[in-house]
């Protein structure tokens, strides 16, 4: 992203730009601006016309001010220069393991020392080991491990739980790279945390889109409307919601709810949703095995909700 790789085919310096900011979400930095053959007077020329919106020192956006996804990103990556990638909660949301990007963009670069820029968290390890950066959707990232390792040192663990589940769910990462990674890493403040997570022997048996599915079969086969899927509740996600009857049903897969960990984690869940008032009902496999009962106490459960709420 330095633009030392590559000079794109172009009669012009702005033909030139345009190759670059289609491949670098519409962000480029002073030194490929000169690459491409623009002088500093062509830069400041653009730059009042309002082609060129500086967004760092020494990098700019180029053209229309429309949302680009990792755009900001991409900014933050050429402002701080090679070697640098994003890591923490910025690695996290670009791997898809967490919703909200921070406020500010999350890189890291190797060693003690570093540049500084406002309006970027700039984090210097000397444990960055070969594969720990790697690229995805087109820009230099922390693996997933090392993502997971760092979001264990400076987060909730409750936030780094969600972010293991999802990262084994979507197999970004396994058990024994994330274990290979701390055994590395002995010093790295996250590995404690990340293995006790890993405790529960995640990544066998059936996962959580799977049970789902065959919970919203049986609930389809029975005639059972009116419920919401997947809703968002406080820090918690409900799998199957009848809100005016106040009845939440919590499907339990081998993957996402074996072991003591996610033992915890439930009752948290459980708890939270009792206190707001909500009568939980958890699912297991084996209980979609024979539906009749199970289906038989879900109408029930709605019926004496929706009685209660009239």
């Amino acid at each position: 992203m330095s633009g030392r790789a590559f000079l794109p085919l172009g009669d012009t310096p702005d033909q030139r730009l345009a190759s670059v900011a289609d491949a670098q979400r519409a962000r480029v930095s002073s030194a490929q601006l000169l690459a491409l053959g623009l002088t500093h007077r062509m830069v400041q020329s653009r730059v009042r016309a309002g082609r060129l919106r500086r967004e760092h020192q020494r990098v700019y956006a180029v053209g229309h001010a429309l949302a680009v996804e990792g755009a900001a990103e991409t900014a933050a990556l050429l402002a701080i220069g090679e070697p640098a990638a994003l890591a923490g909660r910025s690695a996290a949301a670009w791997w898809g393991l967490i919703d909200r990007r921070p406020d500010q963009v999350e890189i890291v670069i190797p060693g003690r020392a570093g540049r500084r820029r406002a309006g970027i968290t700039v984090h210097r390890s000397t444990m960055l080991g070969r594969g720990d950066i790697v690229v995805w959707n087109g820009l230099p990232v922390t693996s997933a491990a090392r993502t997971l390792l760092d979001l264990a040192a400076q987060g909730d663990p409750r936030d780094t739980e969600r972010a293991l589940d999802e990262a084994l769910h979507l197999h970004r990462v396994s058990p024994t790279k994330i274990r290979e990674l701390v055994a590395r890493t002995p010093t790295h403040r996250g590995g404690k945390l990340l293995l006790e997570l890993l405790e529960p022997g995640r990544g066998r048996g059936v996962t959580r889109s799977k049970a789902e599915q065959r919970m919203l079969g049986i609930l389809r086969q029975a005639g059972i409307g009116d419920g919401e899927r997947n809703v968002p509740l406080g820090p918690w996600n409900v799998d199957f919601l009848w809100r005016n009857a106040g009845v939440a049903v919590e499907v339990d897969s081998y993957e996402w709810h074996s072991g003591p960990a996610a033992f915890k984690r439930d009752r948290r869940k459980d708890a939270y949703l009792r206190d707001h008032g909500l009568d939980v009902i958890r699912v297991t496999w084996e209980m979609m095995d024979e539906p009749l009962p199970l289906v038989a106490r879900i109408v029930r459960a709605i019926a004496e909700g929706a009685s209660r709420a009239a």
